[in-house]
């Protein structure tokens, strides 16, 4: 078939995660069979870690040699993905409120999925050109409004009553 990709380095690296897996077993028998403080069964129990640490190894360094090196993005397509997809607007629901992110989610969908980039623009970004607005800062990091944020400590509420 023309444009197939082999898959065959993956499948070997499951191959690998299988035979780890079943290893596993492995150990958890030996140590389950020894007595007190004295195991007959470490040798197979090293044995069969070491041997899982050098298969494993060797895999990833396959996988990574001739799978991943080389890799890029194509970024005109990831541009358009992100601008057809109704869970951008997802990123507005700490600015707007979900109530306001739901309804602009809906016209998106209703009216084509690249309205939701337009929604955006429109309603949060104001001002800011569309390539602002689609920034991996302006996406990806949280967003803080309103007042400060409170302060937690080790899973107690400032102020909070609580254990002594």
């Amino acid at each position: 078939m023309p444009g197939k990709v082999n898959p065959v380095i993956p499948e070997a690296v499951n191959q690998v995660a299988f035979i780890i897996a079943g290893a596993d077993i492995t150990v958890s028998m030996a140590s389950e069979a020894g007595q007190l403080q004295l195991n007959a069964f470490e040798p197979v129990m090293a044995h069969v870690l070491l041997q899982n640490a050098t298969w494993l190894r060797r895999a990833i360094r396959t996988l990574r040699i001739n799978c991943v090196d080389g890799i890029t993005a194509n970024q005109e397509r990831l541009r358009g993905n992100v601008e057809a997809s109704v869970g951008v607007v997802t990123a507005l629901t700490p600015r707007i409120g979900y109530a306001a992110a739901a309804r602009l989610a809906k016209r998106a969908l209703h009216e084509g999925s690249r309205s939701a980039t337009l929604c955006w623009v429109r309603t949060w970004w104001g001002g800011r050109t569309r390539r602002d607005a689609r920034s991996d800062d302006a996406v990806g990091r949280p967003v803080r409004h309103g007042a400060a944020p409170r302060a937690h400590t080790r899973g107690h509420r400032q102020g909070g009553g609580g254990a002594g």
